[in-house]
């Protein structure tokens, strides 16, 4: 509901959620837009017009950009060709974890350094990753304030010279690429999924009463049946209601399995 409201403002670009305190719902949204001005409007209509328990407060905007510039060995061609390389398998690490589908962005039509350029932008705004810090962030907030706007390569003459700084930045790399992911977490089919079926056929067992020889009878509506399969096929029709209530019960259970892990999904090996 908050999305669908506040992406229909004039200049919204950007929404993340923070994650909630300890013992507590509550969790702060960040909005972004393309100006001050369709800023001070969200927040109006937001307190006024959206319905919902938000109270909008406008956040001044960063007057300076923070960044940092990164040693010569990193702009060596040699050094670039093989960040595009781990680039890469970054972004397919994080689309996988994440469950993004398609490929990360890659043109072999542009020049080795837009390439990186290109996917460490990817990975900046789809995940909040940034490649030359190793960091994973919740969102494009703690993504500014630990890893800062930028990072500018220099340039880079004469021959190839590894340094300590780029042997640490391949190795915090190849950590975060080798540290095990979570398992992404499955949601309950009332068909599929052993454990739920096995809820399901007993609701269905408590619901069948047996009034004598071959009659049985639907505890949910008190219509009778032959058998017990007519029953179950009977409920599983017309008490879908039921089944459905079992399946929201398991995505709940689901839903609050993937939350505890999602604290340690963000955790990269020292």
């Amino acid at each position: 509901e908050v999305y669908d409201f506040v992406s229909q403002c004039e200049g919204f670009a950007t929404i993340a959620w923070t994650a909630p305190q300890p013992r507590s719902l509550l969790r702060s949204v960040r909005l972004g837009f393309a100006s001050h001005d369709a800023a001070v409007a969200a927040a109006r209509d937001i307190a006024e017009e959206s319905g919902l328990p938000l109270g909008a407060e406008l956040v001044a905007a960063q007057a300076r950009l923070l960044g940092g510039v990164l040693p010569p060995a990193m702009s060596h061609p040699e050094k670039i060709r093989s960040d595009v390389s781990l680039a890469a398998r970054v972004a397919r690490h994080l689309d996988a974890l994440c469950g993004v589908s398609g490929a990360a962005p890659l043109d072999g039509e542009l020049a080795t350094a837009a390439q990186l350029d290109l996917l460490i932008l990817y990975l900046r705004r789809v995940h909040y990753y940034c490649f030359y810090s190793a960091v994973w962030c919740s969102d494009e907030w703690e993504l500014r304030r630990r890893c800062g706007d930028m990072v500018l390569r220099d340039s880079a003459e004469g021959p190839r010279a590894e340094g300590h700084w780029a042997a640490e930045h391949e190795r915090r790399l190849e950590a975060f690429l080798a540290s095990a992911p979570p398992p992404r977490p499955q949601v309950p089919n009332a068909v599929e999924d052993t454990s739920l079926v096995r809820q399901v056929g007993a609701r269905i067992a408590h619901n069948t009463l047996r009034d004598g020889e071959g009659v049985f009878r639907c505890a949910e509506c008190d219509q009778s049946f032959s058998d017990h399969d007519e029953v179950e096929e009977h409920f599983r029709r017309a008490h879908m209601s039921c089944i459905e209530a079992l399946q929201r019960m398991a995505h709940a259970e689901t839903a609050k399995a993937s939350y505890a892990e999602q604290s340690r999904m963000r955790l990269v090996p020292p």
